[in-house]
């Protein structure tokens, strides 16, 4: 989809019912960022801070291979809260602490929330 139809069809989503959007980076082209001036991703998490819907993100391979797509993210649209599930996966390889603290980082901005979750990923 390109941007102007993706944001059509999150709003029709959200005229359905559905209260929120999670983003899989590994299902974007390869190269591809979430955060891409005049892509789908970035006009949908615009529109959902409009739409008052929370983005969650799903880093399974580590944070780190996306932190600076997240902080581009989270810079470009304030007003969106934005979601890292399972603690941002960031015990899941050798890089486990690097990951966290970058996870600590971006408590700086208001619009970021953590969900405690997969315990066992940071062990």
């Amino acid at each position: 989809l390109d941007a102007t139809e993706a944001v059509a069809r999150l709003e029709e989503l959200a005229l359905r019912g559905f209260v929120g959007v999670r983003f899989n980076p590994y299902l974007w082209p390869s190269g591809g960022l979430m955060s891409e001036e005049g892509g789908c991703g970035l006009a949908v998490y615009k529109r959902c801070a409009e739409l008052h819907m929370p983005v969650g993100v799903m880093c399974f391979k580590g944070l780190g291979l996306h932190y600076d797509d997240i902080v581009k993210l989270i810079e470009s649209s304030p007003d969106t809260m934005i979601v890292l599930d399972h603690f941002g996966f960031t015990g899941i390889n050798d890089d486990g602490e690097k990951a966290f603290r970058q996870l600590l980082s971006l408590a700086k901005y208001k619009n970021v929330v953590v969900k405690i979750s997969a315990l066992f990923r940071v062990a």
